[in-house]
Parts: structure tokens; C-alpha cells; sequence
């Protein structure tokens, strides 16, 4: 089926309700992904599986609670604040 291309989120307030965010087989196209409490402010757990070309990842979540990063191809930076994050696995690959 192939890779579904990011472009980018919607403006904040559009996923207020969301707990729980899985991307699978995500082409980032060399760009960064920013997951912050303006956008999501109860996100709980974030998985990004089989993806590639993303270059910066940014979790500023107060609800964190889990995250699983699963063979992320080309993973330059990533940093992730949360007030009780438990990081449940983490393969980065590197390109």
C-alpha cells in the first residue's frame, strides 16, 4: 500500500478530544513533526511506527503518558517533555 505523506496538522483546537495518536507508515518528507498542548492538550500516548524522513520531533505534552517510537528511519533530533512520560520502546534508524 505504500507510505502516506505528511504535509502538515490543522491549526490548533481541531483534535481537543484526542488521547491517544498512531501514525503508521508515514513519509515526512524531511520535515519536523511539533505535538504541543495547543494542538492536542489530552494527548496521552503517541506511537509513530515504520516511518521515514523525519528530521525533528517535538513533544511538549503535559498528559504524556506513554510513547513508542518503532523503526523511524532518518530521525535527526527529538526531544519530548511530558510531566509523567514513560518511554515504551524507541528503534530509530538512522538513513
Amino acid at each position: 500500500m505504500g507510505f502516506f505523506a505528511y504535509r502538515s496538522l490543522p491549526p490548533s483546537g481541531v483534535f481537543a478530544a484526542l488521547r491517544e495518536l498512531h501514525l503508521v507508515f508515514v513519509r515526512f518528507n524531511g520535515g519536523e513533526l511539533t505535538l504541543d498542548d495547543t494542538r492536542m492538550p489530552f494527548l496521552e500516548g503517541v506511537e509513530i511506527w515504520c516511518s521515514r524522513g523525519l528530521a525533528s520531533l517535538t513533544i511538549r505534552l503535559k498528559h504524556l503518558i506513554s510513547m513508542n517510537l518503532y523503526a523511524v528511519r532518518g530521525v535527526v533530533w527529538a526531544q519530548c517533555r511530558g510531566a509523567e512520560t514513560q518511554l515504551l520502546g524507541c528503534i530509530l534508524l538512522l538513513p
